[in-house]
């Protein structure tokens, strides 16, 4: 079960940098878009084009906040796996240790 925690935390949060990566680019440049056209083309009647991909990049960005808090869930049940110390197949062997330390 540690093996499978670790493998979605994984995936959740590799997609959920991919998903914020790309909101945020859909938010720069719908705002580049926008600024675009009162400045370059003296164009100021139509300055609201890239308002809608603005609004759909900060959408995007907004659906990477599950898939992180999905990730920290399941990082909490790996480690809560690991400290169990369920070892081996179907986790039928289990240890417990004592750690003793002694400074001179």
């Amino acid at each position: 079960m540690y093996d499978f925690h670790i493998k979605k935390k994984k995936v959740n949060n590799t997609a959920g940098w991919i998903v914020l990566g790309a909101g945020a680019a859909m938010v720069i440049g719908g705002y580049g878009w926008n600024m675009s056209g009162g400045y370059l083309d003296n164009d100021t009647t139509n300055n609201n084009r890239g308002i809608w991909l603005l609004y759909l990049g900060g959408a995007v960005s907004l659906v990477s906040i599950p898939l992180f808090i999905g990730a920290g869930s399941h990082k909490k049940k790996a480690k809560i796996y690991l400290s169990q110390g369920a070892v081996g197949y179907n986790n039928e062997f289990k240890f417990s240790g004592l750690k003793v330390t002694y400074s001179f």
